[in-house]
């Protein structure tokens, strides 16, 4: 699906939907609420309270803290340690399982919401903040409802099994919050994700040679929409 140096820069790109997106349905949970206002989604007053699984440790756990202690300095969002919230996240390493999140807050999901990190998401803080921004409430940038004014899915570039993860969200579950689509956002596929060919699967519209996202760090756009979100 991608070359092994682009694999190694997106880990999120995996076998769950989107690549790295845990549902409600996927724990097995009767409602999967998927059509939920994403304003039902977010944390009360920006407070995600988490677990940090005890395998996280030494580097693991210094860029787990880094990477929450980094977006908390730029928006309103606060991680703090779990002391019995009904809801809150899991932050742990199931081998073998991919690097994933749920998106924002479940209310009474009746068990924590997982966020999962394998070996991959460690190379660096970005891949890492990725999964948080899922937490907080992002979706996929290239999932945008507007999406097909920016940029083109090549279709024929893509197995057919791979094509929902190239869904657009509803209108009606999702907002832009007035942020411009982020070409260059941590949150968005790059050019060949889950390529069958190894030829492009997304490109811009106005300039298809255009790099599309990154895992480097938010941009001021992420930021912005998560501000915005959060009413910081």
């Amino acid at each position: 699906m991608l070359d092994l140096a682009e694999e190694n820069e997106y880990p999120d790109l995996g076998d769950k939907y989107q690549g790295d997106i845990i549902r409600p349905s996927d724990l097995q949970r009767g409602d999967s609420r998927n059509a939920v206002k994403i304003e039902s989604h977010l944390w009360p007053g920006g407070v995600i309270p988490y677990v940090l699984h005890s395998n996280y440790t030494g580097d693991r756990k210094k860029m787990m803290m880094a990477a929450m202690r980094g977006l908390e300095k730029e928006t309103c969002i606060k991680f703090v340690p779990w002391s019995g919230q009904q809801d809150y996240v899991l932050m742990r390493t199931v081998p073998g399982d991919g690097c994933y999140a749920m998106v924002g807050r479940y209310k009474d999901l009746g068990q924590p919401h997982p966020l999962n990190l394998e070996s991959g998401c460690f190379r660096g803080p970005g891949a890492i903040q990725h999964e948080l921004l899922h937490v907080i409430g992002l979706y996929h940038e290239q999932s945008r409802p507007d999406r097909d004014d920016y940029v083109n899915v090549l279709w024929n570039n893509i197995p057919k099994k791979f094509w929902p993860d190239f869904s657009k969200a509803n209108p009606s579950e999702v907002s832009t919050y007035g942020v411009a689509y982020g070409y260059d956002s941590i949150m968005h596929y790059p050019k060949t994700a889950f390529s069958k060919n190894g030829k492009p699967t997304i490109v811009a519209k106005k300039d298809p040679s255009k790099e599309l996202g990154q895992r480097k760090k938010p941009t001021k756009g992420d930021i912005l929409k998560v501000r915005k979100m959060y009413k910081c």
